[in-house]
C-alpha cells in the first residue's frame, strides 16, 4: 500500500492535445503497472485529436464542467459531472471542451500504453 500526494506530482500538457493538462495519480511514479490514473483538466476550446489506443482501454469520469466526446464514425456525446465514457480498445475518439469553463476529469487508462 501507498500513500500518494497527488499534489507533488507535475502538471503536464497532454500530448496532442491543445488546451489540455494531466496529472500522474497511478502509474509509474506511484509504482502502478496495470494501469495509469490521471486528473486532467481541458480548458474551454482544449480539444485532443482523433487517436487510438490499440492495447488499452480507457474511461474518463468528469468532475467539473463538460467533455464533449466523438468517436471514428463522428457520433458525439457530452459528458457532465458524475458522468463517465468508456472507450474500448482501438476504438477511435477525441475529446473536446466546447463550455466556457475548464472540465476536469479523471482517466484510467488500462493496461497502459
Amino acid at each position: 500500500m501507498k500513500l500518494v500526494n497527488v499534489g507533488i506530482n507535475p502538471v503536464m500538457p497532454t500530448p496532442d492535445h491543445k488546451g489540455a493538462t494531466a496529472q500522474e495519480i497511478a502509474g509509474p511514479m506511484a509504482g502502478a503497472v496495470t494501469c495509469i490514473v490521471k486528473l486532467g483538466v481541458f480548458e474551454p476550446g482544449g480539444e485532443s485529436i482523433f487517436h487510438i489506443h490499440p492495447r488499452s482501454e480507457q474511461i474518463l469520469y468528469v468532475l467539473e464542467g463538460e467533455l464533449t466526446f466523438m468517436d471514428g464514425q463522428r457520433n458525439k456525446v457530452t459528458a457532465g459531472p458524475g458522468q463517465a465514457l468508456f472507450v474500448p480498445i482501438g476504438e477511435e475518439h477525441a475529446a473536446f471542451n466546447l463550455g466556457n469553463q475548464k472540465a476536469v476529469y479523471v482517466a484510467v487508462t488500462a493496461p497502459p500504453e
